[in-house]
């Protein structure tokens, strides 16, 4: 297997962090909030200079265990990040409260709300593998001040790298990283038959003589650019030229449909005198039966 292929199935199969903390936040911080946040995560990479990832970021330690396998992961969480979110827990909006020392109330909001993040990664990895994960119960939230900090990575073997970057409004991102051990990674993966040739086959999954029967039968594919609200009188005095802002981000991915019914992400692209869309990812059976 090349890096290539092996880092595309630690990218997938490290997708349910993503969707987990996404819907996490949705369910926790304001609607208003809720329509800005972004959370995407970058391909995996080798931990090179861990010094400089720890810069101005608190350290959430925490154990893990499924099946034979155990193992310790590490959360690089910007300070001022932890501030911001407090605010939005605590006010229900973003204060910008950050004064490079974080409250007790600001890291026992970020506790709470990791709590919740990483039960909701539980439940999702059992629903999407079958097979339980499980946290423990103690987390450990090491601030720089703290003298447990600077040895915190000298007893554990961490050497995979996941990068994110989060944003509530469009003012700023934050950088977010997971540390892990890429073996310990590799052999759950492996645990889980998501190796190359089964990766493949669980994305291809599909009884092909039955797909071949449909093959010609023709289905509307749309996009939908965004949405947004506006009172009647506004809309009366529409004329042409006049603009209405959507809820869609410039450069966030816009929604496309099947019949009707939401199967992926896109991004607009032009062909020569045409637009077309750029399919980003593909919603999962089981995502769309939550949207239901």
């Amino acid at each position: 297997m090349t890096n290539v292929q092996r880092n595309e199935i630690i990218n997938d199969f490290f997708q349910i962090f993503v969707e987990s903390i996404n819907k996490t936040l949705c369910e926790n911080l304001d609607s208003s909030i809720c329509s800005n946040i972004q959370f995407k995560m970058t391909m995996p990479s080798q931990i090179r200079d861990i010094k400089n990832l720890q810069e101005n970021k608190a350290i959430y330690k925490l154990d893990y265990a499924t099946g034979k396998r155990q193992g310790n992961l590490l959360l690089l969480i910007p300070t001022e990040l932890i501030a911001v979110i407090s605010d939005v827990v605590t006010n229900g909006t973003i204060q910008n409260s950050y004064t490079q020392n974080l409250s007790e109330t600001e890291t026992n909001s970020i506790l709470e709300l990791l709590e919740k993040t990483f039960k909701t990664i539980e439940a999702n990895f059992k629903k999407k593998y079958r097979h339980n994960l499980a946290f423990s119960d103690n987390p450990l939230l090491l601030l720089e001040e703290m003298a447990e900090y600077k040895t915190a990575l000298d007893s554990l073997s961490l050497d995979l790298l996941i990068s994110a970057k989060l944003s509530l409004d469009e003012n700023k991102k934050y950088d977010i990283h997971l540390l892990l051990n890429a073996g310990i990674v590799e052999c759950l993966i492996e645990d889980l038959g998501l190796s190359k040739t089964n990766y493949q086959a669980k994305k291809t999954d599909v009884n092909s003589l039955d797909v071949n029967l449909l093959a010609d039968v023709k289905i509307n594919i749309t996009a939908e650019l965004g949405r947004t609200k506006v009172p009647i009188k506004y809309a009366l005095e529409l004329v042409r030229g006049s603009l209405v802002e959507l809820d869609t981000l410039n450069n966030s991915d816009i929604k496309v449909f099947a019949n009707g019914v939401e199967f992926a992400y896109a991004q607009v692209v032009a062909i020569e005198d045409n637009f077309g869309l750029k399919i980003t990812k593909i919603i999962s059976p089981e995502e769309r039966a939550d949207y239901v």
